[in-house]
């Protein structure tokens, strides 16, 4: 501090030492003057908060009629008065937060966030100076931060539906397999059964030719045959016709097994391409998250640096935070190019 004042006079006003050494003192004096009229002040305002506590809804009249104050300064000091209270609270040395804390921001600080009102106190405990523009600053930083993890847990919850989804896709599709599976092999039995019976019928058929040839040769020989074969099965009248059919049957089981087979293998093929995209899908969606809250980060902490150390900023990092700014400003259009379509 220079002179026992935060400034120096202009050079262009001409004093001698002896009235320069008496304009410093009195410019000190006043500071104090005033500063131990705005604590105060504070200190009135939260007197004037317990009052109106007792005195609930005639505190108007009587502190119109005790104070002579205009009843929009008695609601400003009211709310300067409540955000010393909520400030205050916890603070082992109160005096610290009247001192370094303006009217206008304790009025702010009345509603305020914990968060916003911890830095209040601990710039208060440090000796630094709190002003209107700051605590806004603080809200403002403090509400977008809010907006930003708000934003991060919607899309969490819509990434985590897309999932819940795609794995009710893959069960449907594993449900589908599966009944393929099952028709397949009940397709498979039923065949089996029938070839067991066309199997039974050629045995049958060989034999009654057997028959047929050894009656021939019997009849051939001169010997007498009073024997008769009659083995053709139902509803056919000759065992070629029976044969035929079984035939047929034979085929037409064997197509439905190769119509089975070919369903199950495209089923299994589509249900291997949507688990592919799933996979595909959750990396993707999984970085994007994990750049997301690399991002929310680097412009929480950029943004707390800027509000409460841009004092301290060198010529060299202010120009690296326009560069980032300028790479920064790069990224809408490319971003509007791939997503602008479905966000619409």
């Amino acid at each position: 501090m220079k002179n026992g004042v935060g400034f120096e006079l202009p050079i262009d006003i001409e004093l001698s030492p002896e009235k320069r050494i008496r304009v410093y003192s009195l410019i000190v004096e006043i500071i104090g003057v005033r500063n131990i009229a705005a604590d105060s002040i504070k200190r009135m305002c939260l007197l004037l908060l317990e009052l109106k506590e007792e005195l609930e809804d005639r505190f108007d009249d009587v502190a119109s009629e005790a104070f002579e104050i205009p009843r929009g300064t008695l609601w400003r000091y009211l709310r300067v008065g409540a955000g010393v209270r909520v400030t205050s609270r916890g603070m082992e040395d109160p005096s610290k937060l009247l001192a370094t804390t303006s009217q206008r921001a304790l009025q702010l600080l009345d509603g305020a966030d914990e968060d916003v009102l911890t830095e209040v106190r601990e710039r208060a405990m440090r000796g630094e100076l709190t002003n209107e523009r700051l605590v806004r600053e603080l809200m403002s930083a403090k509400s977008q931060l809010q907006e930003r993890l708000e934003e991060a847990q919607a899309e969490s919850r819509e990434l985590a539906e897309l999932g819940r989804t795609k794995d009710s896709q893959i069960a449907q599709l594993e449900t589908k397999v599966n009944a393929s599976r099952l028709a397949e092999y009940e397709t498979v039995n039923v065949a089996t059964q029938r070839q067991d019976r066309i199997e039974s019928l050629s045995k049958e058929i060989c034999e009654y030719e057997a028959e047929v040839e050894r009656l021939r040769a019997e009849l051939t020989q001169g010997k007498v045959v009073e024997k008769y074969v009659e083995k053709i099965p139902d509803n056919f009248k000759s065992m070629e016709e029976a044969i035929t059919n079984s035939n047929q049957e034979l085929d037409r089981i064997n197509h439905a097994i190769d119509e089975a087979r070919q369903r199950l293998a495209e089923a299994e093929a589509e249900r291997d391409r949507q688990v592919e995209e799933l996979s595909r899908s959750q990396q993707v969606n999984g970085d994007i998250l994990c750049l997301q809250k690399d991002f929310n980060g680097l412009c929480e902490r950029l943004s707390t640096t800027l509000v409460l150390r841009h004092a301290l900023l060198s010529d060299e990092s202010k120009q690296a935070l326009i560069q980032m700014a300028a790479s920064l400003a790069t990224l809408p259009p490319t971003i509007h190019q791939y997503c602008g379509k479905e966000a619409k």
